[in-house]
């Protein structure tokens, strides 16, 4: 997949989430995340068929932990945008603060598979038009941004009506990232705010 590069060299070994503020990301790279211009050079994995423009964003194999779901997730061309990458634009604010070692963890087990089942169900319902909106409120997520003021809730859910999963469903995932945001131990060497990156390819 390719990308424009946002941070600075690091080992293979590394962490693979980044959290905002991360003094990896260089500073032409924060300019290019914020508006998501890093993502353009992924339109010629669309053209090479690699990609589509709509579908589970690309993730590292560790982070896919081990789900019983997983091979139908991977079976679902990645793609520029989707269901999860419009739900999760905050992820950096809604994440709870946490060190790095329990980071990987915390991901795999509460926010992946919020990623995966939305990804899927969008997919079992997808058609053109869907798609089309899904482009447009992707456009609106990047330009219109959520004021800073804004609180968990609003962050985890998208702002377009018609794109909202069913009321109960939403009220579910709210109130567990409320509750896992308090529950989760904050260390005083984490930094304010964390930023889950889901955009690098699977690594066989």
């Amino acid at each position: 997949m390719f990308k424009f590069r946002t941070m600075e060299h690091e080992k293979r070994d590394g962490l693979y989430l980044t959290r905002a503020g991360d003094l990896r990301i260089t500073r032409v790279g924060r300019l290019l995340r914020k508006w998501k211009l890093d993502e353009i050079p992924q339109l010629w994995n669309v053209i090479r068929g690699d990609m589509s423009i709509v579908g589970p964003r690309p993730h590292m194999r560790r982070l896919l932990g081990n789900s019983l779901k997983l091979r139908d997730f991977l079976s679902i061309r990645p793609g520029v945008t989707g269901a999860a990458t419009i739900h999760f634009r905050h992820e950096e604010q809604i994440l709870p603060r946490i060190s790095e070692l329990e980071l990987e963890t915390y991901y795999i087990q509460n926010i992946l598979p919020k990623k995966m089942r939305l990804d899927m169900d969008y997919a079992a319902r997808a058609t053109f038009w869907s798609d089309f909106k899904m482009v447009l409120s992707t456009f609106g997520e990047v330009v219109l941004p959520h004021r800073a003021g804004k609180n968990t809730e609003t962050l985890a859910r998208p702002r377009w009506r018609w794109f909202a999963p069913p009321d109960h469903q939403r009220a579910g995932d709210e109130g567990n990232l409320r509750r896992e945001s308090v529950n989760a131990p904050i260390h005083s060497s984490s930094r304010s705010s964390v930023e889950a990156s889901s955009s690098s390819m699977p690594v066989a």
